[in-house]
């Protein structure tokens, strides 16, 4: 499956949508995404996993330096709308302790809004 980022740009928050699998292919893409949203100013980010069936460890480590970058600008991400197969990767790995794991894109946008405050 081709891999594409859906970017909704948000009053309060960019909501990025990766459509398809996060694996060795997507990554590149993914990272770009993040480092183009953070040079246009924006640093509240949403990553709505959604569209996302499968994850690997290349998936997972570009979630972690996207998280590490956002920091670094002084800014927060956070995911949503994890899959059960997703959320039970992300307990798995610990994960669940390094992101905030939220149900929805709004819940995501409310809890960054806090966070950035």
């Amino acid at each position: 499956m081709n891999f594409g980022i859906d970017v909704d740009r948000r009053a309060d928050a960019v909501v990025l949508t990766p459509l398809g699998d996060l694996d060795l292919a997507a990554t590149p893409a993914f990272r770009q995404t993040i480092i183009k949203v953070l040079a246009d100013g924006d640093d509240r980010i949403v990553v709505r996993l959604s569209s996302v069936d499968f994850c690997d460890s290349t998936g997972l480590g570009a979630l972690i330096g996207a998280l590490k970058r956002v920091r670094a600008h002084g800014g927060e991400l956070v995911v949503c709308s994890l899959s059960q197969p997703l959320i039970d990767l992300f307990v798995l790995c610990s994960l669940d302790r390094v992101f905030t794991l939220h149900d929805s894109p709004e819940a995501a946008i409310a809890a960054v809004g806090v966070a950035a405050a």
